[in-house]
């Protein structure tokens, strides 16, 4: 099986060589990012220092294991080293203050995994949700390095618990410790022996709830809002630019921030003139300015601390691939709304559920939604409380395990 493995990866590389001389800039960073790498490892890394390694897909699996670099990076005790397979990732987080060196993770064959962990010879290892590599996975266990999953969610249908899926398991039961997201995923991993494991959370709990209680200064979201009702279409794409559009057209003294996944002028002066109305973007607002009804941030980093001064949120990608964060918007306690595609995100459905999200699957659905919230503000507040609620329920995963760490000596 680690021949076919082996054999996939090498496919993987060339699928990424093939699409950079296609063009892709994504595969033309991954090639990049990756050159030099092992010098600059060697060059960096002291030899005199312990180290922690810390991986991530990308930026999402990122933010579930922020809170724990952050925790141990107050120690002061290790040289802390942030990977990333993902270009987006990496470009995101490269100038990341609590790790000592971010750079990508090496292309997983077993002769960079020998190389890679010769070079770093990590005291403890943590990989964040999903990532299995599983040629660095068997060089740990060779050298008997600690390596520990955080965040971790499983489902029947992953390779681990198909048919063919003993030589995937095995890799899992050399972990040191599997901390997991939800009770399915440990008892499913019971099912199948793996008993090292313990239900600890999601990370991702936690930082957002940092955030909520950092102090912000933005006077201009600030004025702009005022005493109004506020919907705020955050990470937005083109489906949902449209519903805020419609949405400032049907409610006039309503107000409207729109914070887009990807921003582009040329679209939202497209809608501006579509449906005859004037917006202010945030790069150019000044604080007295208020008198618009359409708010667009065309600055990245804002979104998450500007759901506080909504009352409603409607997430973006529920179209496309998937929703994006709805975590950040429902800490202020913001009833959540978003498009179909939610089904591979447990606080979508875990929301759904306690009633404090909903699902809108076309322009008729979502507004019949929306002016239930607008019109009927004790089913905005009664939203609002089980947000809150569902929040102190789940926040505490970086504590368990920093916890677990010191008891069992690790840290």
């Amino acid at each position: 099986m680690r021949l076919l493995y082996s054999a996939f990866i090498q496919l993987l590389a060339l699928g990424f060589k093939l699409a950079a001389l296609f063009g892709n800039p994504k595969a033309k960073e991954w090639i990049k990012g990756r050159k030099g790498l092992f010098n600059t490892l060697e060059e960096t890394i002291p030899s005199e220092r312990p180290l922690i390694w810390f991986h991530s897909a990308s930026l999402g699996e990122f933010e579930q294991a922020r809170p724990l670099i952050e925790e141990i990076a107050k120690t002061k005790t290790h040289f802390i080293l942030l990977t990333f397979f993902s270009p987006s990732g990496y470009e995101s987080k490269k100038n990341y203050t609590h790790a000592d060196l971010v750079c990508y993770m090496p292309l997983d064959s077993r002769a960079n995994a020998k190389r890679f962990l010769k070079i770093t010879n990590p005291e403890l290892t943590f990989f964040a949700k999903y990532e299995f590599w599983f040629n660095h996975l068997k060089e740990l266990q060779k050298r008997n390095l600690k390596h520990y999953l955080i965040s971790g969610i499983f489902r029947p249908k992953q390779q681990f618990f198909r048919f063919y899926g003993k030589w995937f398991r095995d890799h899992l039961r050399a972990f040191s410790h599997l901390f997991l997201q939800d009770q399915d995923s440990v008892d499913l991993l019971h099912k199948f022996g793996i008993e090292h494991c313990s239900l600890s959370g999601d990370g991702r709990f936690d930082r957002v709830w940092e955030i909520a209680q950092e102090k912000v200064d933005l006077p201009k979201v600030e004025q702009f809002v005022g005493n109004e009702i506020c919907v705020v279409f955050g990470s937005s794409w083109e489906k949902e630019n449209l519903l805020a559009f419609q949405l400032a057209e049907k409610h006039p003294k309503i107000k409207i921030i729109i914070a887009p996944h990807e921003y582009h002028a040329e679209e939202m002066k497209k809608l501006e003139k579509r449906f005859n109305l004037k917006a202010s973007y945030y790069s150019q607002l000044n604080t007295s300015e208020s008198n618009t009804q359409i708010l667009i941030i065309d600055q990245m980093g804002l979104l998450s601390k500007i759901y506080r001064f909504g009352d409603l949120a409607v997430i973006g990608g529920g179209f496309g691939k998937g929703i994006h964060n709805i975590l950040e918007a429902a800490v202020y306690g913001l009833p959540v709304m978003f498009g179909p595609n939610h089904q591979f995100f447990n606080e979508a459905k875990e929301l759904i559920s306690e009633g404090a999200a909903k699902v809108f699957k076309n322009e008729e659905q979502f507004h019949q939604l929306v002016d239930q919230y607008i019109h009927k503000p004790e089913t905005r507040a009664e939203a609002s409380a089980i947000c809150k609620a569902y929040f102190e329920k789940k926040i505490g995963a970086t504590k368990l395990i920093f916890n677990k760490l010191k008891g069992d000596k690790d840290l």
